[in-house]
């Protein structure tokens, strides 16, 4: 993961697995601004997977996960986006991995694996997790993986600017 071009380099690189029910609400990766220069959000597959089921579905649910995945669906087939591209017109970039290969996890558990591997395998970078979900961020909290606090609202692109500034701030020398 590389700063964005013509940004400072930074200190460590932030890496942030966002959770479905944040994408729900601000399906908008160019909502997601932060004054960093090196944050990397990643949307894992099994993300891409809950969204798409629950497009299915009618209702406000349903018209939020379309929204989300007409969002998503450019990014998503982005030559390199394996590795994190920049978000056009916004300040981070995106990166949606191949899948874990692990069977039968859940969304959330698949997140919570996610950002261990690489807060283990990378220990410069500082990783995250971005939720609505009290439960998984209690679980993300306990295992050493920072978590903005859970609103009870949906997430705007002012509290996704705020929760970012929040998990940057671990960066101490930033």
């Amino acid at each position: 993961m590389t700063a964005r071009p013509g940004l400072p380099r930074s200190p460590a690189p932030c890496v942030v697995y966002v959770d479905t029910n944040v994408l729900l609400d601000l399906p908008d990766l160019r909502d997601y601004r932060t004054s960093y220069p090196d944050v990397t959000l990643v949307i894992l597959p099994e993300v891409l997977g809950e969204l798409n089921g629950l497009s299915r579905v009618p209702g406000q649910n349903g018209q939020a996960a379309r929204r989300s995945m007409l969002a998503l669906h450019r990014v998503e087939h982005t030559p390199g986006v394996a590795v994190g591209v920049p978000v056009p017109g916004g300040t981070v970039s995106v990166m949606v991995p191949e899948r874990h290969g692990v069977k039968g996890l859940s969304v959330d558990d698949a997140l919570l694996r996610a950002a261990q591997t690489l807060q283990r395998r990378e220990a410069r970078s500082v990783v995250g997790l971005f939720t609505r979900d009290g439960r998984i961020a209690e679980r993300a909290l306990f295992s050493g993986i920072p978590c903005p606090l859970p609103r009870k609202g949906p997430i705007t692109a002012p509290i996704a600017e705020a929760a970012l500034k929040q998990l940057v701030a671990a960066i101490s020398s930033y």
